[in-house]
């Protein structure tokens, strides 16, 4: 089957079919807004179940949001052309996910229920990978609004050509343009305002509300439009075509863009957490710049530009190239606010070019494939978002375990077999062009891995100056270990692996594992859990203590294990270690998902302002480790990030703990439902009783000339302010995560000259600098 390239006939208007088209128009705008807003809150309020993971929500949403739009698009497409009035159609369906996404909005707004974490149980029973689990529960909860979505494109163009009498297939552009302008706007408002500013169920109303207005424009357009014709009129003067089962050159084509569109934006979203940090504006930066750009290229393909889709698919190839080595290069840029974000976009287009061309050319092949508007439009949007889905999975769980130049090569040569495949349908037996191709790729291969060294790319010199970082690549993210033992996590420095047995003293790893040793009531410790285990030195110290039997370690980055095997010494052995038992598990899923007791847990999110971070300090959280605290136990956690970050952590700690402690300046937080001691009489105390112990040795060892007395003023004094409850983060509102948003909102009476007033930490004052303490620096 030939592509054609569409009718070249101008697009005629008048005044009456351009009032309509504005109508439709900003239905479509308003259906397309909800339907993103939707999915960006989906994938936060899923993350909830998932501990946090950023990538394991991303991707599960996605897919789930991409395959209920394609098998939408085809269902409603396959019925649209018989449909007596496509017009109601949409109608109905604008008004049925108001009411689907509502239901949603609701189930997200109720706790946890019990049958969730009885089902989660029985998955693993059943050793049933709980990312299947995830996927099975999401598509269950989100597949009936995703449906309903993928059906509004075939309906619009069906209305288009019956409707409106608009028989240009290039209007295809138009209806593409708006609907994905609208979901751009959902996007960047979604991400950087709403969800801060209102919570996520409130935002969820608010989205729903547009869908709302798109059915009350659409009857306003059905009433000026009046009755449709009979649609056995329709049906006769339609061209009766045969369908084969198998997908024609125009689905093929429209699956391959699918997938390689997709890809790149998640090569492009790797790349951007690694240099701009995982900051939820970084997934939006990413996700508004492919969507904006998309829709302009869909809106330039209404117009006579003359571009062949083969000669379109390599100059995609070639700015995909560009686009993904440009992302490297640039310097880290704070997107705290809507206009950063946009104006990030706007001062960086080569990396959004590919997007562009992905649009255009989508549109193009659904322009050449389309007769009965409907019907086409829908099996073409169908085949385009099942390689969509396709591309999430292979880059996710196959291209993220290469380097990422690696990854960039692949997606850049399938653009390339994509082209060839519209060059020539026979392209397979064409020796000469399958020749060419497979010898390229060859030369390729054989010099690529003298690129694939980060520091020739940019990247390595933002995260590590002196180079020589070693990194590894993995669907939980990626990990670098530089020549000094520097550890870099998703482009954060994290912590440094050990050079010699004790290094780790008086790091911060250290000190999450000492405090609230320090100031457990009775130091009888048989049980431990870690919410995040890093690289180890947390673990490793605990397990220092003679009385711990048992350390369940819940880590959800699986690319740690190659670390913890390639290093050993330096991470203390924590593989190997018999009391340590790590869980390659999200850790509130698995906290909620045990009965065990715990004398501490200890939990870390590796920066404040990371995407997750909210979820893992939620009030919810803290109650879900509360109740997981034996008598007298002690939670520790570690609000390592922007004053008030660390300020509104404290605020939620004590929505739900009786008792607190602060140490380090208000960063490092004790926690318990017993009185909390921790002075020089309780750590002479402790000296006395435990002097045999391995860890109180090293502690009384750090603590050297000065002893308890010196080792007590870590305690904050004054103690800082703890709150009054106004500035809590929750699991519907994760004010935690933006920054930004935080210094923009704190009232004044908690500020001192424009800043939050914290005392200084008092272990580091002058007087004691002369005792020579084994402190090197608080680092990791």
């Amino acid at each position: 089957m030939a592509i054609r390239s569409g009718v070249d006939t101008p697009l005629e208007s008048n005044l009456n079919s351009r009032m309509c088209a504005l109508v439709l128009a900003i239905a479509l705008l308003g259906s397309g807004f909800s339907g993103l807003t939707n999915e960006v809150i989906w994938q936060r309020s899923l993350k909830r179940f998932l501990g946090g993971s950023e990538t394991l929500s991303t991707t599960l949403v996605m897919l789930v949001f991409l395959l209920g739009l394609g098998f939408g698009a085809v269902w409603m497409g396959a019925r649209a052309r018989r449909m007596k009035d496509p017009l109601v159609g949409l109608i109905g369906v604008e008004c049925a996910l108001l009411v689907v996404n509502w239901v949603i909005a609701e189930v997200f707004r109720t706790d946890v229920p019990e049958v969730l974490w009885v089902a989660q149980s029985l998955a693993l029973e059943l050793r049933l990978p709980l990312p299947i689990f995830y996927l099975l529960g999401s598509g269950l909860l989100l597949v009936i609004p995703c449906f309903l979505m993928g059906a509004t494109v075939p309906l619009a163009s069906e209305i288009c050509q019956r409707r409106l009498a608009w028989t240009d297939p290039r209007v295809l552009g138009l209806v593409f343009f708006v609907n994905t302008l609208g979901a751009t706007a959902g996007c960047v408002l979604g991400s950087t305002f709403l969800i801060p500013e209102w919570g996520m169920y409130r935002s969820l109303l608010m989205a729903l509300s547009f869908n709302g207005l798109a059915a009350v424009l659409l009857g306003c357009l059905r009433l000026v439009l009046g009755p449709a014709e009979p649609i056995e009129t329709v049906v006769a003067s339609r061209p009766k075509t045969k369908r084969n089962w198998y997908p024609s050159i125009h689905d093929q084509l429209a699956f391959g863009l699918g997938a390689c569109a997709l890809a790149y934006e998640l090569v492009l979203l790797r790349i951007c957490v690694l240099v701009h940090e995982p900051q939820p504006a970084t997934f939006a930066m990413v996700l508004t710049g492919y969507l904006l750009f998309w829709s302009v290229g869909a809106a330039l393909a209404s117009r006579r530009i003359p571009m062949p889709i083969v000669l379109g698919l390599v100059l995609t190839a070639g700015f995909a190239a560009i686009g993904l080595w440009a992302a490297f290069q640039i310097p880290q840029r704070e997107l705290g606010s809507t206009m950063d974000l946009l104006a990030f976009i706007v001062q960086q287009p080569s990396l959004y070019l590919p997007c562009l061309l992905f649009g255009f050319l989508f549109t193009r092949v659904t322009a050449a494939a389309a007769d009965s508007w409907g019907r086409d439009v829908g099996r073409v949007y169908g085949w385009n978002t099942l390689g969509a889905a396709v591309g999430i999975l292979v880059t996710v769980y196959v291209g993220y375990a290469f380097h990422l130049v690696w990854a960039a090569f692949l997606l850049c040569l399938s653009i390339l077999v994509l082209a060839a495949r519209a060059a020539d349908e026979q392209w397979a037996f064409n020796r000469p062009r399958f020749s060419g191709v497979a010898i390229l790729s060859l030369l390729i291969c054989t010099f690529l891995p003298k690129w694939t060294e980060i520091n020739e790319w940019g990247l390595g010199h933002q995260i590590d100056p002196d180079g020589g970082t070693q990194f590894y690549f993995g669907p939980s993210g990626v990990v670098g270990v530089g020549e000094d033992g520097s550890v870099y996590w998703d482009g954060l420095w994290h912590s440094e692996l050990l050079n010699e047995p004790g290094q780790q003293i008086d790091t911060n790893n250290w000190w999450m594992a000492v405090a609230p040793v320090l100031a457990h009531s009775n130091g009888d410790i048989r049980h431990v859990a870690l919410l995040g285990l890093g690289t180890g030195m947390t673990a490793g110290t605990l397990a220092m203590l003679d009385s711990v039997e048992r350390i369940d370690a819940f880590e959800i980055n699986h690319t740690l294990e190659q670390v913890f095997a390639d290093y050993p010494e330096g991470t203390m052995n924590v593989s190997e270690n018999a009391k340590i038992h790590i869980r390659w598990q999200d850790a509130r899923t698995g906290l909620t998902l045990t009965d065990q007791r715990y004398d501490i847990i200890t939990t870390a999110p590796l920066y404040l302002r990371q995407a997750g971070s909210g979820i893992l300090n939620s009030r919810e959280t803290f109650e879900l480790i509360r109740s997981r605290l034996a008598p007298g136990g002690v939670a520790c956690v570690f609000a390592w990030g922007t004053d008030a970050q660390a300020y509104v952590v404290r605020q939620t700690a004590a929505e739900v703990f009786d008792y607190q402690l602060s140490l380090w300046g208000g960063y490092l937080l004790l926690l318990s439902d017993s009185p909390l001691v921790l002075n020089e009489d309780s750590l002479t105390t402790s000296f006395e009783k435990w002097e045999a112990d391995p860890l109180w040795q090293q502690i009384e060892g750090f603590a050297g000339v000065l002893g308890a007395k010196g080792l007590a003023t870590v305690v904050d004094e004054p103690s800082f302010d703890w709150g009054d409850g106004r500035w809590v983060t929750t699991d519907d509102h994760p004010i935690l995560e933006y920054p930004d948003y935080l210094e923009r909102h704190f009232d004044d009476h908690i500020r001192v000259g424009g800043r939050l007033e914290l005392p200084a930490p008092g272990l580091w004052s002058h007087e004691y600098e002369e005792a020579k303490w084994l402190g090197r620096s608080r680092g990791g």
